[in-house]
């Protein structure tokens, strides 16, 4: 998996005519929400197209997924990329946004904020200009049962609304995508944080694409999707398809990995947690090592 969020300050250009291509006829459906979805979709050369989208992501907010093994209901043996998406959603704690990437991004904002306002787990959710919806999710003061933790009110509720009023049978690639947090697993369990945490550290950062590229791994076939939205009198159709621009990747220099345990002592740990199962005092344990290095390739070739 390769994700390239990070856009800081953005800025938009027009595409050129060469990354332009031409649509097929559209197809037209609805979505759960309201949403009238525009979809054109054409054939490509995926292998191609998924370079051409690595390439990218060194400069442009993206991501391209891969998967080769196929299981009914959970794995499928897609390659699917997407870059310069026009709308993210991101979290920290509680705390989201909401941000508008480009022009089209706008229009997707004035569509998808009413429905995070209106959602019940939102405390407070207030428009931040035109790019922007900043809020809260209020706090949980009830006890969920073990198979109702993730339905407490959570930033989890806010990709549930979006999912909801983003969805429709006619297409099965429309959505999120993007990245979830380990720290994530505190909005379902109060455990008490023994490290400090970056505050910028994110939780969630899920995109919702207007272009994505689809590969089917087995068939070899690969379609470039790409979509228009209305809903009242908002409506990207006709709008340019912008490259949103991000901070140059600059390595670090100079740097020196490190790691939070000497040789040898994370296995000593293991040896005291075994010891500790036989005797019954332990049923299950979790052990954790921090190590950090340094590295100089671009995004797309880590």
């Amino acid at each position: 998996m390769c994700i390239r969020d990070r856009y800081g300050d953005t800025t938009t250009q027009p595409m050129s005519k060469r990354q332009r291509v031409e649509d097929d006829p559209t197809t037209l459906f609805h979505t759960h929400g309201g949403i009238t979805v525009h979809r054109s979709s054409h054939l490509v050369d995926g292998d191609a197209v998924i370079k051409q989208i690595a390439q990218r992501l060194d400069n442009e907010p993206g991501a391209i997924f891969s998967s080769m093994y196929e299981f009914p209901g959970r794995y499928t043996r897609w390659d699917t990329g997407l870059v310069s998406p026009p709308l993210v959603l991101e979290s920290w704690a509680r705390k989201f946004e909401l941000r508008a990437l480009n022009q089209r991004g706008r229009v997707l904002l004035e569509i998808l904020a009413p429905v995070l306002q209106r959602c019940e787990h939102v405390e407070q959710a207030e428009r931040q200009g035109e790019l922007v919806l900043r809020g809260t999710v209020r706090a949980s003061a009830e006890r969920f049962t073990e198979d109702q933790r993730s339905r407490q009110p959570s930033v989890m509720s806010l990709v549930r609304a979006l999912v909801e009023t983003m969805h429709s049978p006619m297409d099965g690639h429309l959505g999120l995508y993007g990245a979830f947090g380990y720290d994530l697993a505190h909005a379902f369990e109060p455990v008490k944080q023994a490290r400090p945490r970056d505050p910028g550290q994110r939780d969630i950062c899920l995109f919702l694409p207007d272009e994505i590229l689809v590969t089917d791994r087995g068939s070899g076939n690969a379609y470039v999707h790409k979509y228009d939205f209305e809903h009242g009198e908002h409506s990207t159709v006709g709008l340019e398809r912008e490259i949103v621009s991000v901070p140059k990747f600059v390595p670090a220099q100079h740097a020196e990995s490190s790691c939070d345990h000497v040789p040898g002592e994370y296995a000593s740990k293991v040896g005291l947690a075994k010891q500790k199962f036989v005797k019954g005092d332990l049923f299950e344990a979790v052990l954790s090592q921090t190590c950090l290095l340094y590295t100089s390739p671009s995004p797309r070739d880590s």
